[in-house]
């Protein structure tokens, strides 16, 4: 994160706490050796990433789901 042209910044949220940064790259020349997958193909790898991310924390989110049939579907079926 060292490289020339990258800045990283913290990402304040409304409580004022910072998690998380934020990364930003202006004319950053990366070698082609470090070049993950395709030219130009950042995004799509980003995507993909976060893909995995969300099916991740989708499955731990079960844990907060009612189970079907449960109270609260009994309650406001008509």
């Amino acid at each position: 994160m060292s490289t020339p042209g990258v800045t990283v910044g913290p990402l304040r949220e409304m409580t004022g706490s910072v998690l998380f940064n934020e990364v930003f790259l202006d004319d950053v020349f990366i070698p082609y050796a470090n070049v993950v997958r395709n030219m130009n193909d950042g995004w799509n790898v980003a995507r993909t990433t976060l893909a995995g991310e969300r099916v991740a924390l989708s499955q731990k989110m079960e844990a907060y789901v009612p189970p079907r049939g449960g109270r609260a579907t009994r309650r406001w079926s008509c």
